[in-house]
């Protein structure tokens, strides 16, 4: 039986332990089937702000891979030659400049002269053409030689060595002319010329001009002038190991000379030594992202390894060294080698961060925080942090992969098969095939050059695709 208590002004209802406490009556409602409806529409708008959400970070994702260096305008399935410099202009694309949406190289004609042509990089009309070696008939290249002529820029001009020496298989055939010319990239005009001779290899550096002369004795003369006033900077000689032709080139922290048989040394902008001696008896490469000279060798026991040649101690890198075609810095200081795995090691201190079953070949690409790269059964995406395989994809039966590069949508991978060359386009997330298409004829490799996707014949001129 319950009683009532005065506590304060409160009233308390009191309830003996033997009675049962009886919650108030609760009024039914009337329930309503409204909300049915309201689920569907709530889900679907949960899809939509993710899928508005997921796109807008795709989009942000591909506009910051579009400024990286490597990375090519966006490749739509229908692929075809947008244009292609003509014949005498093989070397546009790899001995060239690169300026202001337009692509400017060395020309040779057909009467021996020489052109400075500059090509709108998006429909290959020329923008100007300046002559620099005049017409010889006995300097005509022939079809076996590669010109030794070559471009660098500095500042907004190109500097040029014009030249009708050239290689022919692996020796150099001299000719009797040589200029080394500086031409405004604005509109061809040329602000500078000067004879060069026996001039073989030239190396542009920010105000800097830097040529190779090859000595009677099999050494090296290098020189270098101020880009402007062609003033004298410094001076020095190389000396002959063996025989061949040693010559300069230019990269990101110097320059760099190698003498045969394959020794790299590394000189700064103001002739001081950083590195000298290195072994590059198995090739050396400029990295396209980094500018690091990397020198390739063997160890005693005959297998491969590399070393970037740069200031401070030698770091060895064990493996066949893989070069990052297109790097957006979300991975910092990796370098990738491979052998019977896929390893990433650290830049500075030669550690090794991971590594992944099955080896690599070709470039790789380096974006968001993964690694592509060619396998010898595909393509696979790996993390980037901790060598995880995300994704792998197979090579079409009885194809050959080729190529590796990127326009920021999907991973673009060149493959031949049964004598026909196409392109496949995989989704970087997923390796999903989105599309793939048929190459022009005759072209069955690409590359990326700036941000221009160039398709490649064997012995033939190279062409912008799109």
């Amino acid at each position: 039986m319950g009683r009532t208590v005065s506590k304060g002004r409160q009233r308390v209802e009191m309830v003996d332990a033997d009675e049962p406490s009886v919650p108030p009556a609760v009024p039914r409602r009337r329930v309503s089937r409204w909300w049915w409806a309201v689920v569907p529409v709530a889900v679907v708008t949960v899809l939509v702000v993710v899928q508005v959400v997921g796109g807008v970070h795709e989009r942000a994702a591909v506009a910051r891979l579009s400024g990286v260096p490597g990375v090519v305008s966006p490749v739509a399935r229908s692929i075809a030659v947008r244009w292609s410099p003509g014949a005498g202009a093989d070397g546009i694309f790899t001995a060239g400049v690169e300026a202001d949406g337009a692509v400017t190289g060395l020309v040779h004609q057909a009467d021996g002269s020489q052109q400075l042509v500059s090509f709108d990089d998006r429909t290959g009309a020329r923008r100007w053409s300046t002559t620099v070696l005049d017409a010889d008939p006995k300097a005509v290249l022939p079809p076996e030689g590669v010109s030794i002529g070559s471009c660098g820029r500095s500042g907004d001009d190109a500097v040029c060595l014009a030249t009708d020496d050239y290689i022919d298989y692996t020796t150099l055939v001299r000719g009797d002319r040589t200029n080394l010319v500086t031409v405004a990239l604005r509109d061809g005009s040329i602000a500078a010329s000067r004879p060069a001779p026996g001039v073989t290899s030239l190396a542009v550096l920010p105000g800097l001009v830097v040529t190779g002369a090859p000595t009677r004795a099999g050494g090296l003369d290098v020189v270098a002038t101020d880009a402007r006033s062609d003033a004298l900077r410094w001076q020095r000689r190389e000396p002959a190991l063996s025989p061949g032709l040693g010559f300069v080139f230019a990269s990101e922290r110097g320059v760099g000379v190698l003498m045969p048989p394959g020794i790299v040394s590394l000189v700064a902008p103001d002739g001081t030594t950083v590195r000298s001696w290195v072994d590059a008896s198995m090739g050396y490469t400029v990295e396209p992202t980094s500018g690091v000279v990397v020198a390739s060798s063997t160890d005693a026991a005959g297998r491969p390894v590399s070393s970037d040649v740069r200031p401070g101690p030698e770091v060895k890198y064990p493996g066949k060294r893989i070069e990052l075609s297109v790097d957006d810095g979300s991975i910092p200081g990796l370098v990738l080698t491979s052998g019977a795995a896929l390893a990433a090691y650290d830049r500075t201190t030669g550690d090794q961060r991971w590594s992944s079953d099955g080896g690599a070949v070709g470039d790789a690409l380096v974006m968001l925080g993964r690694v592509y790269v060619l396998t010898p059964g595909g393509v696979e995406a790996v993390d980037g942090s901790s060598g995880a395989v995300l994704w792998r994809t197979r090579a079409p039966h009885g194809a050959t992969a080729r190529a590796l590069v990127t326009d920021g949508h999907h991973v673009l991978v060149a493959v031949r098969r049964d004598g026909a060359a196409e392109l496949v386009a995989y989704g970087l997330d997923t390796g999903h095939e989105d599309w793939r298409a048929s190459l022009p004829d005759g072209i069955d490799k690409v590359s990326s050059s700036g941000g221009l996707l160039v398709g490649f014949r064997d012995g033939g001129v190279p062409s912008v695709l799109g």
